[in-house]
């Protein structure tokens, strides 16, 4: 296996309501260097967004009854119009709700469980690790 580098995108903000996916998106994440911030919530998101806008952003397919083409929606708005790398994930492997997070402007979907392997895949997908040199 490669060793990977993250490349300029830095901030990255990992949403979800799941303890346990939140806590294991960060853990896996943290490998790559990102600066790392946390939301529970959609609210907690657009405020971390106002004062720390995200090069990506990793959220699940709907949190507190926002589905992901309007968080992603409302996370570009809070972004000051910034678009941020955004991977959605799923509970499940529906076209529909796949369709729906691209549609809404996700980078790239992945559907639970993941573990690292998927996780470097769709970092590389999305230009946010490469191969170090």
């Amino acid at each position: 296996m490669q060793h990977l580098s993250s490349v300029p995108l830095r901030q990255c903000l990992v949403i979800g309501s799941n303890d346990e996916d939140r806590q294991k998106l960060v853990r896996l994440l943290m490998a790559y260097g990102f600066e790392l911030a946390i939301a529970e919530d959609a609210e907690q998101a657009f405020a971390i967004s106002r004062t720390r806008p995200a090069d990506l952003v990793v959220m699940p397919e709907t949190i507190n009854g926002l589905d992901s083409f309007d968080l992603i929606r409302r996370l570009h708005r809070a972004e000051r119009g910034t678009a941020p790398k955004v991977l959605v994930y799923a509970d499940r492997p529906e076209a529909g709700v796949i369709g729906r997070a691209i549609w809404g402007g996700a980078s790239e979907c992945f559907v639970k469980p993941f573990d690292a392997s998927i996780i470097e895949l769709k970092l590389r997908q999305v230009g946010a690790v490469q191969p170090r040199t």
